[in-house]
């Protein structure tokens, strides 16, 4: 079976490494020394043993901890999430069930070709 296009642009992440995240009033970029991730539904920062949540104590500071950790995978699942995972196991996950989304778009994704998605 063929992969949806946007999972096989975004499957470009593998093996690079975080190199910022942005926040920006109600979005955050998250950037890839190319490729850009934006995030219009605030993610999950996920340990292997915990889940910090939007808003949390520490929330901030776990997205900001995988700078510089290289992506080991990318999985996207249409109307549920788009997850991210680090060589230190932590992961980045982007709910996209209908009732997280708070306008008509969860994320853009510029990919190294510069192709938006």
């Amino acid at each position: 079976m063929e992969k949806p296009f946007f999972q096989t642009k975004i499957d470009e992440l593998v093996g690079r490494e975080l190199a910022s995240v942005v926040f920006v009033r109600d979005y955050l970029q998250f950037c890839f020394d190319g490729p850009c991730l934006t995030a219009l539904i605030s993610p999950v920062f996920m340990t292997a043993t915990s889940a910090v949540l939007p808003g949390s104590t520490g929330w901030r500071d776990g997205l900001c901890s995988a700078i510089g950790i290289p992506v080991t995978s990318v999985r996207f699942t249409e109307r549920e999430e788009l997850c991210i995972e680090f060589a230190n196991s932590s992961r980045i996950v982007i709910p996209l069930r209908e009732q997280d989304y708070i306008g008509p778009e969860a994320i853009n994704y510029f990919a190294e070709d510069g192709t938006l998605v």
